[in-house]
């Protein structure tokens, strides 16, 4: 079985500074000594970027001098929760869908030709399993379900394109398990199952991850390995 290696490993972090990807970040960095091109809108440590500006994720492709990239990870969330139809408002929706779709694309779009074609690489976006055509028993949450679910499109589509190119990446979106950040923090209240830390999650993702023949190209996965249906 061949297991992607992280160590010394050269990727891209997009949504370093904060929730599940700083914890993944350091993780990488530290214990496995990967360097990491770290990305955020808010940390001046990092290569700036604004997922719903393509100009700003042009330049920060051009910024980057190496064109061996082993993985690319896209961190960045939106969230917004509208019970029912009487709250959908436009901005919201175009918020969600620029944050949690078209920008994983537009990374995608431009840092395509920074990875590495030979050897086995990966792209991998958070989901969500609320993103789930399949799982959505309940409604509600009209921009995250329907911004999820347009966010695992891109990753089929985006996957099939490097197959046809004979790229040997895989490109996947996550769905971390519940998990304690400022994005969900407003509604953890009332859920019964097992809520994770940002470090427990991070973990969880690496060891996903890593096990690179167990997954399957262009599909969605609980972070726990099991497949989520479309």
């Amino acid at each position: 079985m061949n297991e992607f290696n992280f160590h010394h490993s050269t990727g891209v972090i997009i949504g370093a500074s904060g929730g599940i990807g700083k914890d993944f970040t350091d993780i990488l960095t530290s214990r496995y000594e990967a360097k990491t091109f770290k990305a955020s809108r808010s940390n001046t440590d990092h290569y700036f970027v604004d997922v719903k500006d393509e100009a700003s994720i042009k330049d920060f492709s051009n910024r980057i001098d190496d064109r061996s990239l082993d993985f690319i990870c896209y961190f960045v969330g939106s969230l917004n929760v509208e019970k029912s139809l009487r709250d959908l408002k436009p901005e919201k929706l175009i918020e969600a869908f620029s944050v949690n779709a078209i920008g994983f694309a537009l990374i995608c779009k431009h840092l395509k030709k920074k990875l590495k074609k030979k050897t086995p690489t990966f792209i991998m976006s958070l989901s969500a399993m609320v993103g789930s055509l399949e799982d959505n028993k309940l409604g509600g949450w009209y921009s995250y379900r329907t911004s999820k679910t347009a966010l695992n499109m891109f990753v089929q589509n985006i996957s099939i394109e490097l197959s046809r190119e004979s790229f040997k990446t895989k490109v996947v979106a996550i769905h971390p398990g519940t998990t304690q950040t400022k994005l969900s923090e407003k509604h953890l209240s009332g859920i019964k199952h097992k809520i994770m830390s940002k470090e427990e999650s991070a973990e969880q993702l690496i060891h996903f991850l890593s096990q690179y023949d167990d997954y399957e190209n262009g599909s969605f996965y609980h972070s726990n390995s099991t497949r989520i249906p479309w």
